[in-house]
């Protein structure tokens, strides 16, 4: 239990990265624009993201209205509306359908984006 709580406190609230020509942003609770000087954007809204759960949709359409078309979003935290995991250039990968029964992946690669559904075996954790 050390170990994980000392991890927890080495994470960091966000990932901001390029991959050839793509900019990707993964954060857990989804912004709806790509901040000048994220350093400026507090954890708190990292991890729970702007508006409320049921925003999901907003999020990611503000986001894809408010950058390029070369910048990415991931995120998790809310889906109460079991939107798919791709919304233009936003992936939401939390399941909230069927109890979180699903664990959504996202992979990038040369070829662009692929996402899975994996069943949990014990859906209850």
């Amino acid at each position: 239990m050390q170990d994980a709580l000392k991890l927890c406190g080495k994470t960091v609230p966000c990932v901001y990265y390029k991959f050839h020509d793509k900019s990707v942003l993964v954060t857990h609770g989804g912004l709806s624009s790509l901040p000048e000087n994220l350093i400026f954007v507090g954890a708190e809204q990292m991890i729970n993201g702007v508006g409320e759960p049921e925003d999901a949709s907003l999020v990611a359409e503000y986001f894809n209205k408010n950058t390029n078309e070369n910048t990415y979003q991931v995120h998790g935290h809310r889906n109460p509306e079991n939107l798919p995991v791709k919304n233009g250039r936003t992936f939401n990968l939390s399941d909230e359908s069927r109890k979180g029964s699903f664990l959504r992946t996202l992979t990038l690669d040369r070829e662009g984006f692929d996402w899975q559904w994996i069943r949990k075996e014990n859906s209850s954790i």
